[in-house]
Order: structure tokens, then C-alpha cells, then sequence
């Protein structure tokens, strides 16, 4: 790789291999660039074509969202406590804000439809009828669950089902969605309902 040596920056001054890199021009040849003119220059430009990118944005991860996982899984599994670290500061600058662009941004619905159907279900898990119980780590109660079907999420389409507590949202998960196993599970319940003992 070829080293930078020399070359000036009339905002950041002197490029060295740090802050400078060398881009591949039309016809071919090299040019020394400063990197953060480069960033500085690709943040005014998305500020200003705000829905243009969001949209790109948008599309590039529908058409690569299969590989976009796996490597998420990847890197989660390699630094889990990067993504801990990440969420928790996301979670204590943002706040409400957080949490709502959250929901907008995964399951692709508005706020307000999320608080439309937790007002149809009374503030209360669809499954079980109780209000959510779970609390974060600073004390404060949690969001009922968006439930969604997983199976529908892989085909680019998030189909949205209803708003579960956090137990519930779980075991849901937990028994991988099997309808022969919730029904394996009832018939158990009824043949040992009440006939355990401890000796």
C-alpha cells in the first residue's frame, strides 16, 4: 500500500496515513484525500438530500437484509459487550425519543399506531390480559412487545400481529411458534396439574 508522505489539507493541515487516503480517480490515476473532509463533506450531503438517502438507505437493506443479519449475529456473538455498551448509551441520550424511533425503525410502524393498539388492548398483553410487569435497569417499565411473524420478516415483509408482555412475547419464542408443542405442553399441564409432590 502505497504511504502517505507530504501533501496539506487546508482545513485539518498536514495528511499522514491517519487522516489522509488516496481515492481512485475516473480515469485511473490516484488524488490524496483528507478523510475527515471526506466524512464532513458525505454528512452535509445527507443533510441536505434527508429523504433521497433514507430511502437509499432503506432499499440497499431490504435487498441485503439476509446478509446484513448474519453479520450482525457475527459480530454480537464477537463483542456482545460492544452492542451492550451501544444500546445502553442510545437508550440513556435518547429516552422516550429513543425508544420510538426504535419502533418506527424496526417493525416500520408510526408511533402512534403502536399507542393506538396498545389503547385497544387497554394497555394490556393480548395473550395473558396483564399490564406489563417487566422494569429496565433504570427502574422504569417497559413497552409491551411488538409481535411480529418472523416467518413473513424473512420474505422482506413485517407483518405485524398484536402487542405481548415480555413473558409471554418469549414463550412464544422459546417454543419456536409450534402449535404441537403449546399443545403438547396443555396436555402435560392436564396430566399433571395438581399431582406433583415433593418427597
Amino acid at each position: 500500500m502505497k504511504k502517505i508522505v507530504g501533501g496539506i489539507c487546508e482545513i485539518h493541515g498536514q495528511l499522514n496515513d491517519e487522516i489522509g487516503y488516496f481515492e481512485k480517480t475516473k480515469n485511473g490515476n490516484l488524488r490524496l484525500r483528507c478523510r475527515q473532509c471526506k466524512r464532513d463533506n458525505s454528512k452535509k450531503w445527507r443533510e441536505k438530500n434527508h429523504d433521497y438517502h433514507l430511502a437509499k438507505v432503506k432499499q440497499w437493506r431490504s435487498e441485503n437484509r439476509e446478509r446484513i443479519n448474519t453479520k450482525l449475529k457475527e459480530d454480537r456473538k464477537n463483542n456482545p459487550e460492544k452492542f451492550r455498551t451501544y444500546e445502553r448509551k442510545k437508550r440513556e441520550q435518547g429516552g422516550q425519543r429513543y425508544k420510538d424511533y426504535y419502533i418506527k425503525q424496526r417493525f416500520g410502524i408510526e408511533v402512534s399506531e403502536y399507542y393506538e393498539m396498545s389503547k385497544k388492548q387497554d394497555d394490556k398483553c393480548y395473550i395473558c390480559r396483564e399490564p406489563e410487569t417487566r422494569v429496565n435497569a433504570k427502574g422504569e417499565l417497559t413497552k409491551l412487545a411488538v409481535d411480529h411473524c418472523h416467518e413473513s420478516e424473512k420474505h422482506g415483509i413485517m407483518k405485524i400481529r398484536k402487542l405481548l408482555c415480555h413473558g409471554c412475547n418469549t414463550a412464544l419464542g422459546k417454543l419456536k411458534e409450534r402449535i404441537d408443542l403449546f399443545e403438547r405442553c396443555i396436555e402435560y399441564l392436564k396430566e399433571h396439574n395438581g399431582t406433583t409432590r415433593l418427597t
